[in-house]
């Protein structure tokens, strides 16, 4: 249990930083307190201090030496994180981190091995398996009712990100922000909460467009285009140790949003919804095609960003162990690149981190 009110600071003042400073302040406020943000806009920085009562705006060279704040939580973008959280634990500091923790697997591994020898936590988002969502469907396999499961299919097929009024949509085209990094570890951590670890993976990639221009009018950007290089398509076949083969596809080339997860039974299928919600509804339909609703007994019914870190500081091991904060993610950022990996080789990426 955490003892005291865990001082942390907040590196990153953009737009997901209103839904973690939100809760930090209120919801979680009894496990932290938001004692400093940092930005290199100070002018972020600012406007972030005054919304929620933050009495410190600091440097993070300042921040790193900071005795008095044992934590950070670092919500810059993802090509960022990996030079933010080194440097972060190699000053002693536990990091909680924005997807993905590091640009590939093997900075990923280095992260995990340097905060278990430091002593510090180190823990990633998504944390949106602590929801009533994925909650409910843990429960209902672990209660057998939809008998063993043998396969399961997941998909998020969305519209571009630069068609939104996102100034920084175009970071959905850099390293570690592309779509499958981006959306994929949703459902890869949604997936590996409920099946457990992957042991094979087979993968396809695809860049559809080789570029892409600001269109929504009220984009600061509008009218601003880009090269593109990374994949905007991936698709595969996750190969679990539990013997379950899924297959997942994750694409911004198309319309909308529209979210998938479902899991096949021997007796029936388990439909989660959208793993990028902490309220997803969840349904089963049983062997006479009927379908019912399912309800969770506890997690969090509201969009809950941040309760990962909650959860980091509540784990008693050591960064690594096995189920750990740390091992989960490291598990999942393999799963994405092993997905790339497989695809740049044409044969079965083999996973040798499970668990």
């Amino acid at each position: 249990m955490i003892g005291t009110r865990e001082k942390i600071a907040v590196v990153g003042c953009g737009e997901i930083s209103d839904v973690y400073l939100k809760n930090f302040t209120s919801e979680f406020a009894d496990a932290v307190d938001v004692v400093a943000v940092c930005d290199t806009s100070e002018t972020a920085a600012r406007e972030k201090a005054s919304k929620y009562g933050i009495p410190r705006i600091i440097e993070y060279t300042e921040l790193l030496s900071a005795r008095d704040i044992p934590t950070i939580v670092n919500l810059t973008p993802a090509f960022l994180h990996f030079s933010l959280n080194s440097r972060a634990i190699a000053a002693g500091k536990n990091v909680y981190t924005e997807k993905i923790m590091a640009s590939s697997y093997d900075e990923a591994a280095r992260l995990v091995i340097t905060a278990r020898n430091t002593g510090v936590k180190l823990g990633s988002a998504p944390d949106t398996i602590f929801g009533t969502g994925l909650r409910a469907a843990s429960r209902i396999l672990e209660s057998g009712t939809i008998g063993t499961i043998f396969g399961g299919e997941a998909s998020i097929v969305m519209g571009s990100p630069m068609d939104s009024p996102h100034a920084g949509a175009d970071g959905f085209y850099r390293e570690a922000g592309e779509p499958f990094p981006n959306m994929g570890v949703y459902y890869l951590t949604a997936l590996t909460h409920l099946l457990g670890p992957i042991r094979r993976i087979m993968g396809f990639t695809n860049t559809v467009t080789s570029t892409r221009t600001f269109t929504h009018a009220s984009n600061p950007n509008h009218g601003k285009t880009i090269r593109i290089s990374l994949p905007t398509a991936v698709a595969g076949s996750l190969e679990f140790a539990s013997g379950a083969i899924v297959t997942l596809s994750v694409t911004t080339e198309s319309v909308g949003y529209y979210p998938r997860l479902v899991l096949y039974g021997t007796k029936g299928l388990l439909d989660a919804g959208d793993p990028n919600t902490f309220d997803s509804p969840v349904t089963i339909r049983d062997a006479e095609g009927r379908r019912r609703s399912v309800t969770a007994d506890g997690g969090y019914k509201f969009d809950a960003r941040g309760c990962g870190l909650i959860d980091l500081l509540k784990y008693p091991g050591r960064t690594g162990d096995p189920g750990s904060p740390a091992a989960r993610a490291l598990h999942v950022v393999e799963a994405i690149y092993g997905m790339y990996n497989s695809a740049d080789r044409g044969r079965a990426f083999t996973m040798t981190t499970l668990s």
